[in-house]
C-alpha cells in the first residue's frame, strides 16, 4: 500500500517549495544552519508495514555542517508519532504521556502530523524544527489536493 497521491517526487518538490523560507528561518533564527526532515506514508502504518517503508522522502540540508546525526534525530522522531497509529505530534507524548517514551527515543519534540501525514525535523531549535515539519506537512498535503484535482479532472477515470 502507498498513497497514490503523495509520491516520493511530490514530496521531494514540497520541501523543494518550502526550501527558500527554511533557509531564511535558519540564517535569521536558527542556532546552526543544517537540517533533516523525514516525510512519512500516510499509509502505512505500523499494522500494515514497517517503519522504514513508511519513510517516503528525506532531505538534508548543509550535512557537512552536523555536529550530530540529525538524520537519526529526525527519525527517531518520526517514529514516535507513527508507531502508535494515532499521528499525534510527539510533543504529547513528552508533555502529556512520557510514561511511552521508549529507549532510543530523542529527547526533543517536533514531529508534525496533519491527518495522518508525519513529517519530523531536526537541526535548530525544536520550536523551528517543528515550525519547519509543519511547512512541509501542509505544503505535502495540498500538493496532493492538487494532484487530486488533476485525477479528478481526467476523462474516463473511475478511481485513484
Amino acid at each position: 500500500m502507498a498513497s497514490v497521491l503523495l509520491t516520493p517526487k511530490l514530496a521531494r518538490e514540497a520541501v523543494e517549495l518550502v526550501q527558500p523560507s527554511i533557509e531564511a528561518l535558519l540564517a535569521q533564527r536558527g542556532k546552526r544552519q543544517c537540517f533533516h526532515i523525514v516525510i512519512l506514508d500516510p499509509t502505512i502504518k505500523p499494522w500494515n508495514g514497517s517503519f522504514e517503508e513508511a519513510i517516503l522522502y528525506q532531505h538534508s540540508i548543509r550535512k557537512d555542517e552536523w555536529d550530530k546525526d540529525y538524520g537519526a534525530i529526525a527519525r527517531s522522531k518520526a517514529v514516535q508519532t507513527w508507531r502508535d497509529g494515532r499521528g499525534h505530534p510527539n510533543i504529547l507524548y513528552h508533555e502529556l504521556a512520557p510514561a511511552s517514551l521508549q529507549a532510543g527515543d530523542a529527547e526533543a519534540w517536533s514531529s508534525f502530523d496533519w491527518f495522518g501525514l508525519t513529517v519530523a525535523g531536526s537541526g535548530v531549535q525544536r520550536w523551528f524544527d517543528f515550525l519547519i515539519s509543519g511547512w512541509i506537512a501542509l505544503a505535502c498535503q495540498m500538493l496532493a489536493r492538487d494532484e487530486a484535482e488533476t485525477v479528478r479532472n481526467t476523462p474516463d477515470r473511475n478511481t485513484y
